[in-house]
């Protein structure tokens, strides 16, 4: 495994854009009503018409969510917009900078339709996988960065969306939502932010069986065995996470998007970069990273298993922090375990090619001082430091693994297995709409192993070193 270091940067995004906001009714008596039409072309750039109705209260809000990944400042490529009524008498609409989100207010009440357009200003393509751009023969557009939607919606209740998008002739169009009468229509605003457009020169894959399907979308610059290798290896991976949980995070079926772009190479330095969204996720890799085929699983893997670990399984983040620092070995340190252990399941890795990513990664946090008692948490407070935070995948693995392997020994074979279906089962985000913390994952735990906690308190939790290398998870 190509550990990373000056030359390579993971990012890994629980896909949840939205955790900072409530999860309040809208407001008025009828539902409100979003129709987008999104304008793509290279020679104008992205253009989207947002139709609303049902808008309840005095001076309603639009907001845009700023990402919480590598591209900040997303209201910062919001333009020029306005607001009309349908006869197309000008609004007044006012942006109010606020400390945690920007948003533009309408001033007064309206009960019928009102017509916002705006343009979003493209990011630089090559400077990470979250950038929304149109270039001369492609677009990316991923929702947080382009969809204003009215404050006051629920972000998991089910809302009357739908999305039109009008690209150049010639030019397809593939999203990660599913689609109806000519329209895509996202389910929730979650899924809106957190789902994506693309069109133009990009090769399809896909790959379905049973209730699992996978679309993964190369460039055309690269054959279409890129594509075919990448489906093969992830169908599998994800056929095993749906068993393991034993549902699909949301809804019946499991349809995730793959998006693999290239990224240039800037001061001769390698890199590789993915983030997940709502059932889909993008990478951005130099040339290189696409030899090790392993390494692409890997991320992928791990981007979609947070599917269900940070996206049905939501940990309250702990400001000004992304995350949930004490339940960072579950949200990351198990997301990276599982994902090649998924892969040695799916036959995607050998028993021997797992160990040695688990020696891999001893070796890492031996040579950055592992034993200086350092706990998860106190790396995953070091969010910004991607060095630092490399550790926290390298020690969540080893962490995950001596959990699996103690409390299976102690309690049963799938006891460990047991316990995060429970989780999963009880507390499902989409359900739920309820956070997990310590004290409801640890009556999960404790039910399944007496016992538990006290490991994950001084392992997962704590700093101690772990006792010993873990065995390879058996396939």
């Amino acid at each position: 495994m190509n550990q990373p270091g000056p030359t390579a940067f993971f990012c890994f995004c629980a896909g949840l854009l939205t955790l900072g906001l409530s999860c309040a009714p809208s407001g008025g008596s009828d539902p409100v009503r979003l129709a987008y039409t999104v304008h793509v072309a290279p020679e104008s750039g992205i253009e989207v018409e947002l139709r609303v109705s049902g808008l309840g209260g005095k001076d309603p809000g639009f907001q845009l969510l700023s990402g919480l990944g590598m591209i900040q400042d997303q209201p910062g490529h919001i333009r020029e917009v306005y607001a009309r009524t349908t006869d197309g008498l000008p609004l007044d609409l006012d942006r109010e900078p606020e400390t945690e989100r920007t948003v533009w207010r309408l001033r007064g009440k309206h009960k019928d339709e009102v017509v916002l357009r705006y343009r979003v200003t493209p990011y630089d393509p090559g400077i990470s996988a979250e950038a929304s751009f149109v270039s001369r023969d492609q677009a990316l557009l991923l929702g947080y960065s382009a969809f204003l939607v009215p404050v006051e919606l629920s972000d998991f209740l089910p809302a009357s969306i739908r999305v039109k998008v009008e690209a150049p002739p010639g030019w397809r169009v593939w999203t990660s939502w599913p689609g109806e009468d000519g329209y895509y229509r996202p389910r929730t605003t979650h899924d809106l932010w957190s789902g994506g457009i693309l069109s133009g020169n990009f090769q399809e894959t896909r790959l379905t069986s049973g209730a699992v399907s996978v679309t993964v979308l190369t460039e055309g610059r690269w054959s279409s065995v890129t594509g075919l290798t990448v489906a093969n290896r992830l169908h599998p991976v994800l056929r095993r996470m749906v068993d393991f949980f034993g549902a699909p995070p949301e809804g019946d079926n499991l349809d995730v998007l793959a998006v693999y772009r290239a990224a240039p190479v800037r001061d001769n330095q390698s890199r590789i970069m993915g983030i997940s969204e709502a059932n889909a996720f993008f990478c951005i890799a130099t040339h290189d990273r696409f030899d090790d085929m392993r390494e692409i699983t890997a991320l992928a893997a791990h981007e979609c298993i947070h599917f269900y670990l940070g996206g049905a399984l939501v940990a309250r983040p702990e400001a000004p922090y992304n995350n949930a620092p004490d339940l960072v070995w579950l949200i990351e340190g198990v997301t990276e375990y599982l994902a090649y252990r998924f892969m040695l399941e799916a036959e995607g890795i050998t028993a021997a090619e797992f160990e040695d990513v688990a020696e891999a990664k001893r070796t890492l946090l031996r040579r950055k001082g592992e034993e200086s008692g350092m706990s998860l948490a106190a790396m995953a407070r070091l969010f910004d430091d991607p060095e630092t935070y490399q550790l926290v995948y390298s020690r969540g693995f080893l962490v995950a693994q001596f959990l699996n392997r103690r409390m299976d020994s102690r309690c049963g074979e799938g006891t460990f297995d047991g316990a995060l279906r429970d989780l999963f089962e009880t507390w499902n985000f989409h359900r739920t709409h309820e956070w997990i913390d310590q004290k409801r994952v640890r009556k999960v735990f404790e039910a399944r192993c007496p016992g538990a906690w006290e490991w994950i308190e001084r392992y997962a939790i704590g700093g101690a070193a772990l006792p010993g290398p873990a065995r390879p998870a058996s396939k």
